[in-house]
């Protein structure tokens, strides 16, 4: 009788043992799945960030900001007019400069705040100058020549730069008669309303 006790006493504890080692497995391959999961979410390639998304929404914001600004009085009887240099892309990131440079013109000509030379005006003078239609001016000096003779008040000049993906948008206005810079301001790449 004490041995058949001994008996199914070791027969349980066998038994409860290969059972704990059946549960120690199951949490084995548990351990295992997680970091093999683990292991796919660090190999994953970083997030591509959309650069022309965020310039052009930077170029919304800055509009916004120059257009609540009191830099230039609203006299709708004379409307100022703008020229709208090209804007400079000082990144080793692919920006659509074009775009911007679309965006900002048309959020202020759309305000009614400001006014934009005609364009056939534009061509008649840069041809007049001797320069092509994509042609860029080569300094500021050029840039207030020909934004008189299209009979614009001010330039804006715009640039995106900065380093290790930290991108701002900056703007300026500046008066064409003074050369005085009378608003200016920036906005940082991928942070929306500052």
């Amino acid at each position: 009788m004490k041995m058949k006790k001994i008996v199914y006493i070791a027969a349980g504890l066998f038994i409860l043992s290969g059972c704990s080692s059946l549960k120690n497995l199951g949490q084995d391959n548990n351990t295992q799945e997680t970091q093999k999961q683990s292991q796919k979410a660090q190999n994953k390639p970083p997030v591509k960030r959309d650069f022309n998304s965020e310039a052009d929404s930077a170029a919304m914001d800055i509009t916004k900001k120059l257009l609540s600004s009191t830099t230039v009085s609203n006299d709708q009887s004379n409307t100022p007019l703008i020229f709208i240099e090209g804007v400079k892309n000082n990144t080793n990131e692919y920006i659509n400069t074009n775009n911007v440079k679309d965006i900002i013109k048309s959020n202020l000509v759309d305000s009614g705040k400001y006014g934009y030379p005609d364009s056939g005006k534009i061509s008649e003078v840069k041809n007049q100058l001797g320069f092509n239609e994509n042609d860029d001016f080569v300094n500021q000096s050029q840039i207030f020549q020909f934004s008189k003779m299209i009979g614009a008040n001010y330039v804006v000049r715009s640039n995106i730069n900065g380093k290790s993906n930290n991108y701002f948008l900056s703007m300026n206005l500046i008066d064409i008669n003074s050369g005085a810079i009378k608003w200016s301001d920036k906005v940082k790449l991928g942070k929306k309303g500052e």
